[in-house]
């Protein structure tokens, strides 16, 4: 299934992390992500979950994978608008900043979480207000 190692690597996890999360073996994780195995219809649910997919999209069936999230057609967004989206972006980095409670799966986001996300929010505003540049 090659959907599995996109989907692995674009998360930057190892399989041995995944199958460990998964409550399987490294090898037959390995194996599903080879094509060697199939999974069960309970495993590719705990698989689809575990990643935040579909079913169809796991399995070939969905055409709105990753390769297609930005939409080439798309024209592009006006200057207000990006300055909209970098103001909405520094808005909630700063609610995280002050101490306003986040929650995920009905848990307080931790420390080391917060900080993350308070950076990639910053780096996300910026990138909303200058663009990306192709010579980084």
């Amino acid at each position: 299934m090659l959907r599995l190692r996109k989907l692995r690597e674009a998360r930057n996890l190892s399989q041995t992390k995944v199958a460990s999360d998964l409550n399987i073996t490294r090898q037959l994780y390995g194996y599903y992500e080879n094509g060697k195995r199939q999974p069960s219809t309970i495993t590719l649910q705990k698989i689809a979950d575990y990643f935040r997919v579909s079913l169809d999209y796991l399995v070939g069936r969905d055409t709105n994978d990753l390769d297609k999230l930005a939409d080439k057609n798309l024209p592009p967004l006006a200057k207000k608008d990006k300055m909209d989206i970098a103001k909405h972006l520094d808005n909630l980095a700063n609610d995280l900043d002050t101490g306003i409670t986040f929650y995920s799966n009905n848990k307080e986001l931790n420390t080391v979480t917060r900080n993350v996300l308070y950076k990639l929010l910053k780096l996300s505003s910026e990138i909303a207000k200058y663009g990306i540049s192709n010579n980084t």
